[in-house]
């Protein structure tokens, strides 16, 4: 049997950048070693240990005896991880994700996150929209199912 893999945010706003929400392919690639399957590229994931969270979505790992800081914007979500301080994740900076084993060995939690002397974008106050091209460049990509796609009036409509 495969690996569950929990990407379901708790705080969606529609942002698919670093430190934001996961998106289902970066997931996909991410699941397996941490590299592109054809490409090899990013590098695969480093064995960390969590430190802990501080306010406003700061998580705190060691990664081989120096800590990194990373931000995530569910800050509910990074709070959560407090009770998890000294557990051993995987980091995949490649992906700018955080892998963590929760409960059995075949359940992961995945946190997109960006270290914390990058740029960070704040959520918007609403879900970003438009075109398929505007979503790309404004939020960091999208996900919605083929059949909307299919019936919108854009470039890919069933006409």
């Amino acid at each position: 049997m495969g690996r569950r893999v929990n990407v379901d945010p708790t705080k969606h706003c529609g942002l698919y950048l670093p430190g934001h929400n996961v998106h289902w392919i970066q997931a996909k690639l991410a699941a397996g070693n941490g590299s592109h399957p054809e490409t090899g590229l990013p590098r695969p994931p480093v064995s960390a240990t969590l430190i802990g969270v501080a306010s406003g979505g700061i998580i705190e790992i060691d990664v081989s005896g120096t800590r990194v800081q990373l931000w995530n914007h569910d800050t509910e979500k990074t709070s959560e991880l407090g009770k998890l301080s000294g557990t051993s994740l995987q980091y995949l900076p490649g992906f700018h994700l955080l892998r963590i084993q929760t409960g059995s060995d075949t359940a992961t939690r995945l946190f997109c996150v960006v270290p914390i002397e990058n740029p960070r974008r704040v959520c918007p106050s609403e879900a970003p929209s438009g075109s398929l091209v505007d979503l790309l460049k404004e939020a960091g990509g999208f996900s919605i199912p083929g059949r909307d796609v299919l019936q919108s009036d854009g470039p890919f409509s069933n006409r």
